[in-house]
């Protein structure tokens, strides 16, 4: 989580907050740039322990989960607890 007051924060606290994060083994969704290529935002999910990726999609795309339940393609997400 992001501190609320960086201006508080000594430079081990934000060096914890920039560079110390938990990194548990397994499937990750992440982020990508691919900056030495075609410069593009892409999203990935990849195994943390074999760097192997299952799978690609694009910004704004759902990742495809097994036995998911898509949402429809109109659907508005809303933020947990707020009535739809």
């Amino acid at each position: 989580m992001r501190p609320l007051d960086t201006d508080a924060l000594d430079d081990k606290q934000w060096g914890d907050y920039l560079f110390m994060r938990k990194n548990p083994k397994g499937q990750h969704f992440e982020q990508w740039h691919h900056s030495q290529g075609c410069r593009r935002w892409f999203n990935a999910e990849r195994d943390t322990v074999t760097y192997r990726f299952k799978q690609f999609y694009k910004p704004g795309e759902q990742p495809i989960i097994p036995g998911a339940v898509a949402a429809p393609a109109d659907a508005v997400a809303t933020p947990a607890g707020d009535a739809a």
